[in-house]
Formats: structure tokens, C-alpha cells, sequence
């Protein structure tokens, strides 16, 4: 399903960018440059990226990113989607490396 290849995409660059670049991502998706992502610009977005994704997964991608509820994503929604992707990482890096919040765990 096309949805989790642009959902996991979008997690993928947004975990691995610095702060600055999270608001530059937004603006490329933000085709209109009204500060909001419909989901007809993450249809357009995803075919920049090589990947075709429906409306109706589009619309599933916005919703799962759309924290405010309001049918669009705006840059607070993005930035909290962000922060919980790179915490997600974040937690499986350490538990892939076996760290615990004391240093290297069994050690």
C-alpha cells in the first residue's frame, strides 16, 4: 500500500532533518504556499518523490499528521510529527545499541 511507503517517507526526512530544514520540507510540500498541506499536495509531492500515492491514502497521511484536527497540516502539526518521529527513532536507536539511561545495559 502506497500510503505506508509516502507515511514512512515523510518519517524518514523529517527524523533525519535539522530544524531549519523541517520548515524547508514543509514549503516543498506546501505546493500553494498558504502554510497548510492539503492532501492533493502530498499526492503531488510523493510523484516528485517517485512513488504514486492515492487520494485516499493522501488523505490517511494528512490525517495521521493533522494534530489540530482541522482537514490540513499546518507547520505546528508537522513539527509535532517531527519531534515524534525523532523521539521514536531516538528510543529504537538506543534500544538496537543497548543503551538504557544509565550507559550500555548488562555491562
Amino acid at each position: 500500500m502506497r500510503y505506508f511507503v509516502v507515511f514512512g517517507l515523510l518519517r524518514v526526512l523529517t527524523r533525519n532533518a535539522i530544524p531549519g530544514n523541517l520548515q524547508l520540507l514543509f514549503m516543498l510540500v506546501d505546493r500553494s504556499d498558504d502554510g497548510f498541506i492539503q492532501a492533493g499536495e502530498i499526492v503531488a509531492w510523493s510523484q516528485t518523490e517517485g512513488e504514486y500515492v492515492s487520494a485516499e491514502d493522501a488523505q490517511r497521511v494528512l490525517e495521521a499528521v493533522d494534530g489540530d484536527r482541522d482537514g490540513s497540516i499546518g507547520l505546528d502539526d508537522w513539527l509535532v510529527f517531527a519531534t515524534a518521529c525523532k523521539e521514536e527513532w531516538l528510543h529504537e536507536t538506543t534500544a538496537v545499541a543497548g543503551l538504557t539511561d544509565e550507559g550500555f545495559g548488562d555491562q
